[in-house]
């Protein structure tokens, strides 16, 4: 069950483990600090991610980090919540590899797949996601997780509904990749439970913004 963590934000959740990629903390893109939080049950089942920025779009550091806080500011100050609504954000398509920048973090629960959000992370991903650098970022930092037990090794990986190419090429790719384990079945149970289950693959989140228009902009857990 979710427990409170009391208004303090800090950086020791985010001390980088061995075999893990550098993560950006929360300071590196000026957060503004959250009102409230809620730690996840650990380790989480599955891992949704979405596409945050069209595919065209290449950021720099700069642009990375005035989309990030405006990305909080508008959970925070429109829809009203106690932070930006995501666990990490990858962005930056100019260095080596992509930013891994720290949202929530590993303990925390986020607000982007309504209903469903006690065990699962939340990963957005700004700028090309078919770069090898974004795959490879994304592929580090769920390898990351696994290694510090906060995802279990055999997640499930789950879309979102506004955002599905991400999703439908992330499946394709890691397909192929014998060092990431992951499930994208369904049990019986996660069949009752998500909103969309196609009969062979994949299963989608509902909506962030409908969560939040359908709820007077109050964040669900």
């Amino acid at each position: 069950m979710a427990t409170s963590t009391p208004e303090k934000d800090n950086d020791v959740d985010y001390q980088l483990s061995l075999g893990c990629p550098n993560i950006l903390n929360r300071s590196s893109w000026n957060a503004r600090p959250y009102t409230n939080r809620d730690n996840l049950t650990l380790p989480v089942t599955h891992i949704v991610v979405h596409q945050l920025e069209d595919l065209n779009s290449t950021m720099n550091p700069q642009d990375c980090i005035k989309k990030i806080k405006e990305l909080q500011d508008e959970h925070v100050t429109l829809l009203g919540w106690s932070d930006i609504g995501y666990n990490f954000i990858l962005c930056n398509d100019n260095d080596d590899q992509q930013q891994i920048y720290t949202s929530r973090g590993w303990k925390h629960i986020a607000a982007h797949c309504k209903g469903f959000n006690s065990n699962l992370l939340g990963i957005g991903v700004m700028g090309n996601y078919t770069d090898i650098k974004s795959l490879n970022a994304f592929k580090s930092l769920i390898q990351c997780g696994i290694i510090k037990n906060d995802i279990i090794e055999n997640f499930t990986l789950v879309g979102h509904k506004h955002t599905t190419d991400i999703y439908e090429y992330y499946l394709k790719y890691f397909r192929n990749v014998t060092d990431l384990q992951y499930s994208n079945q369904a049990s019986s149970t996660q069949t009752r439970r998500y909103l969309r289950l196609d009969i062979f693959l994949p299963f989608y989140c509902t909506s962030l913004y409908y969560c939040a228009n359908n709820n007077n902009n109050q964040e669900e857990k």
